[in-house]
């Protein structure tokens, strides 16, 4: 981060490069070239990277003129500075040189103070357009600039590399709640922790935003020391703010890659994480870049899959406890590839949640599902109430909010009922009461889902009416086994009893779980132990065989 800046005096009076060493040499690195030919090769070095060429204009084999036009031809003016240095006062010289690109000019005899002063000034005005106006850091073209010339040098053959991607959670939260300038004062406290930690980092950018790169040599590197830093309360403008931040790892095993790519790999490590509290860090490996590819491919073939009706919804059946009758389903997606068969919904759905396309199948499920219920009742058929889920995206979306209340109303009935995760529910916006209220206005039941799982409290039943709430499968699993879980399953039925809420219990799979689940007084259990996912012809024969209420007709198929 020390290093003196690079300046390349290129004239053929072997006398005038020395003056300028003499000059320069203190407070620079100084490179020498006789000719602009040789000049021209200097500069075509990537692993140089230049801050200033002091040019003499009137050479042998290839003049200054000559190296400008080359600088200029290939867009290097904007990253190298040029100053002419010339005995050449004519108008016509001076004028043809600005023309080609020059920066500044000074004639000879040199006057020392006057070539600092000039070289310095040019330095600095070129080095801040490098520079990230808000930490004081390199900026993106800047980093990449560099990160080549330090990775790539000859020189550095014996080095080892790691490029590590930072980035700050929940920043654009702060910006709201406490004010963008407390989250530019996070970006600035978090630059100088970086600048000044164990990573003694070569190279540091804020590429934007958040988020912040940074070179460090492998020997310097300890995730286990750097993560112990990402989470932090700090004090701005005398409010504690915490922050907590995430990073991904990339060790360079080839330095033929182009920077970019080792980000975007590094960068892939940190998205790849799973639970920031748990572990804020990830290290690159081909598994990471395998998912890459697999969500690349299904977010390339999610629009045509949902055109062809490759999405199919699967219907799980829900049995009431007290009589053992089938008395409602939930409806499950399921993507029946043509080439690569059942893909399971764990792989798509939090795909397509990251990158926004949920919405598109949520509406599809709610579309497919009110077509057959509408289907039924046209033939006369008796329904089953069927509860859809919806995603906590679906209430950032106004115009998914206003389809879902239209086709609630279109159909008329209270047979679609809605499940939200407590997620979701904390997700929504301030408006998000009044649309569940505007549901619920039309009849419709609204599932409270995966209740115990993560980090649910029973203050969200205190914050809104449910109707039903869905004990989730991670309590139901452990029944024969861990006597705690059974007592916090009793009381979280007898506890929405006591409120007016009714309960499912997800996940029963064995007879001891469902003669324990209604023991406990549990309104309806859903799992194996009864009927996996189903497709509708499918269900229809479970309804069908399993007949306690003969809701399915037998003309439907």
């Amino acid at each position: 981060m020390n290093e003196k800046h690079k300046i390349l005096i290129v004239d053929d009076s072997e006398l005038n490069r020395e003056i300028l060493l003499s000059i320069l040499e203190d407070e620079y690195d100084c490179y020498e070239a006789e000719d602009g030919e040789q000049a021209i090769a200097m500069i075509s070095d990537s692993n140089m990277n230049y801050q200033l060429v002091l040019l003499d204009l009137v050479m042998p084999k290839v003049d200054g003129y000559g190296v400008l036009e080359y600088m200029n031809k290939n867009k290097l003016l904007d990253e190298i500075p040029v100053i002419i240095i010339t005995s050449d006062t004519s108008e016509e010289s001076i004028v043809k040189a600005y023309s080609l690109g020059t920066f500044d000019l000074f004639t000879k005899p040199y006057v020392a103070n006057v070539i600092k002063r000039r070289a310095q000034n040019v330095i600095r005005m070129f080095d801040q357009k490098q520079r990230d106006s808000l930490t004081g850091g390199y900026n993106r073209k800047a980093f990449l600039k560099y990160a080549n010339s330090i990775i790539k040098n000859p020189n550095n053959k014996d080095e080892n590399y790691v490029l590590v991607f930072f980035d700050i959670t929940h920043l654009k939260a702060i910006n709201e709640f406490f004010g963008i300038e407390a989250g530019d004062e996070i970006l600035k406290i978090f630059y100088d922790e970086l600048l000044g930690s164990s990573l003694n980092p070569l190279l540091i950018s804020r590429l934007e935003a958040d988020h912040f790169i940074c070179l460090v040599n492998e020997k310097d590197f300890d995730a286990e020391k750097v993560s112990d830093r990402m989470e932090q309360t700090l004090d701005i403008s005398g409010r504690k703010i915490r922050m907590l931040a995430r990073f991904g790892v990339y060790y360079v095993v080839d330095k033929e890659y182009p920077v970019q790519f080792m980000i975007d790999k590094a960068k892939l490590a940190k998205e790849s994480i799973v639970d920031v509290s748990v572990k804020p860090y990830a290290v690159y490996d081909d598994s990471i870049g395998y998912d890459y590819i697999n969500q690349a491919s299904i977010l390339n073939e999610f629009q045509n899959s949902l055109d062809e009706r490759e999405f199919q919804v699967y219907l799980q059946p829900v049995i009431e406890a007290a009589t053992d009758k089938l008395v409602s389903a939930e409806a499950l997606i399921r993507w029946v590839h043509p080439e690569k068969g059942m893909i399971p919904p764990g792989k798509f759905i939090p795909v397509l949640e990251k990158h926004g396309y949920i919405t598109r199948l949520d509406k599809f499920v709610l579309e497919e599902i009110r077509r057959q219920l509408d289907s039924r009742k046209n033939k006369g058929m008796p329904v089953l109430p069927i509860s859809i889920n919806l995603s906590w995206m679906d209430f950032y979306d106004e115009n998914m909010k206003a389809e879902i209340i239209e086709m609630l109303k279109k159909g008329g009935d209270t047979n679609i009922r809605l499940e939200i995760t407590e997620t979701s529910y904390a997700a929504m916006v301030q408006d998000g009461k009044k649309f569940l209220d505007s549901i619920k206005e039309l009849g419709i039941k609204i599932l409270l889902d995966d209740f115990g799982s993560g980090y649910s409290s029973f203050g969200i039943m205190e914050k809104y009416d449910f109707d039903i709430l869905k004990i989730d499968m991670s309590f139901v699993k452990k029944i024969e086994h861990n006597y705690k879980n059974r007592v916090i399953i009793k009381k979280i039925i007898e506890l929405c009893h006591e409120i007016g809420i009714k309960t499912v219990a997800e996940g029963a799979e064995t007879k001891e779980q469902v003669d324990f689940l209604k023991e406990c007084g549990c309104d309806y259990i859903q799992g194996y132990f009864y009927s996996k996912p189903l497709s509708t012809r499918e269900f229809v024969e479970f309804a069908r065989y399993y007949g306690k209420n003969n809701m399915i007709s037998r003309e439907d198929t």
